[in-house]
């Protein structure tokens, strides 16, 4: 008969069977009975067990991230390429873009991976991957503003009401910064205003 991981109980004592079949002990059990649905733990096991469980959560929470907000290093590229965007600025417009517009878009403006499925409702990535680089800025302004529809149902909250002026110019500066160069040389260059005649 093969006794690998048989046990044999009795009220007080247990005996098991390795695959070497020698007897172990089992110091933590002090009664098992298979007939009986509960067995019960001694004060020392009971304790282990929940020793670790606790450890195992403990090590489990240690996994997790919280958002972080940019450091100077994050923002050094859109300084470097030329974007006039204050510092100031793209620290408040990443945190109010993890406050408001992360859960949607993504903490680091991704959008969500069927953005381009007409037949999911999904946020389009801010960060330069998607469409939004071809949208004017006042587009932008206004879609946060208003928010966007799709054959009437709507898609996007309004934030006209949640978010100042100020709020939003600082999370469009915040996705922008987040462009390639390339990028935000093509909508820099398409949007920009042609001079007055002088007359």
């Amino acid at each position: 008969m093969n006794t690998a991981g048989f046990m044999t109980c009795t009220t007080r004592t247990c005996s098991g069977f390795s695959d070497t079949e020698g007897a172990m002990s089992w110091p933590i059990v002090t009664r098992v009975d298979s007939l009986h649905p509960r067995s019960e733990l001694s004060y020392g096991g009971m304790n282990w067990i929940v020793g670790m469980l606790l450890a195992a959560l403990m090590i489990g929470g240690c996994g997790k991230k919280e958002p972080e907000a940019p450091t100077s290093r994050d923002t050094a590229p859109a300084l470097e390429a030329g974007r006039p965007f204050p510092t100031e600025s793209l620290f408040r417009g990443a945190r109010l873009f993890q406050e408001n517009c992360a859960q949607c878009h993504g903490p680091e403006a991704q959008g969500h991976p069927d953005w381009q499925n007409p037949l999911a409702v999904a946020a389009p990535p801010l960060n330069g991957s998607g469409n939004e680089w071809k949208r004017k800025k006042q587009d932008l302004i206004a879609i946060i503003n208003n928010g966007a529809s799709r054959n009437g149902d709507p898609v996007m909250p309004a934030w006209k009401d949640r978010l100042s002026d100020q709020d939003i110019e600082d999370i469009i500066a915040w996705f922008q910064a987040l462009w390639p160069a390339d990028v935000y040389d093509r909508w820099r260059r398409a949007n920009a205003q042609p001079a007055s005649p002088k007359g």
